[in-house]
């Protein structure tokens, strides 16, 4: 899935399109949202069909709070379209001086991966989070650097299982705050990003990335046999 917000959420490779809720709008090729109810709603079960996945976004903090989602894609106890406790999820977000990754299950305790820094405000940054089914493995990717990894992951998007609140800047727990900023890109690879692809697609940008799984190797870049963002 790629989410280039020109003008509206449109899904430019899987036309999963996604809406702008609230205050939400589109300028300067990003979607800018207020942290004050604004959010990006996208389709349900986005990514729960995928044992791995990559997760890749350009985003610039305006000082969200604590808990601002980058994304958060799973569900409520408070139902479709409403925020309560968050029961099953795979998100990433904004703490107090550091960003969390993590998935949770239904009953059970999230598995997640921290790390610091928490970007600074006012700048434009790539983030990726990477989970590897095979290896039970999990990174985090800022600006291109791999800033940390949890190796005991067993959590994968489809044990996460079917979700019905996927969100870009708004968290499934009604008491987090709402993102204030803006998303140049969003998208979801169904595969495994290698640290040079992240690093080539970070230094590229948005605009111009275009670096799948499995297409780099080496040094060399070639065309995957079949597409793999989603």
């Amino acid at each position: 899935h790629q989410y280039s917000f020109e003008a509206d959420a449109t899904d430019t490779i899987s036309f999963a399109d996604g809406s702008l809720v609230g205050n939400a709008y589109v300028e300067g090729g990003a979607v800018v949202l207020d942290g004050a109810g604004a959010y990006v709603d996208l389709p349900n079960d986005l990514i729960s069909s995928y044992p791995s996945v990559s997760l890749e976004v350009w985003f610039t903090d305006q000082g969200s709070g604590t808990w601002a989602r980058l994304w958060d894609l799973g569900n409520s106890d408070a139902g479709e379209g409403s925020a309560g406790t968050g029961t099953s999820y795979a998100m990433v977000g904004l703490a107090d001086g550091y960003v969390r990754g993590a998935y949770k299950l239904a009953g059970q305790p999230e598995q997640n991966l921290d790390i610091a820094p928490r970007p600074g405000p006012g700048a434009r940054h790539h983030l990726v989070w990477t989970s590897d089914a095979e290896a039970g493995q999990a990174v985090l990717y800022v600006d291109g650097v791999r800033a940390g990894a949890n190796n005991a992951l067993t959590y994968t998007p489809v044990t996460v299982g079917p979700t019905a609140n996927d969100w870009l800047g708004r968290s499934q727990y009604g008491g987090d705050a709402y993102f204030k900023g803006s998303f140049s890109e969003f998208r979801i690879y169904a595969g495994i990003l290698t640290p040079l692809e992240v690093a080539v697609n970070a230094a590229t940008g948005p605009e111009e990335a275009e670096v799948a799984p499995g297409m780099i190797t080496g040094m060399a870049v070639q065309v995957s046999e079949t597409m793999i963002l989603e």
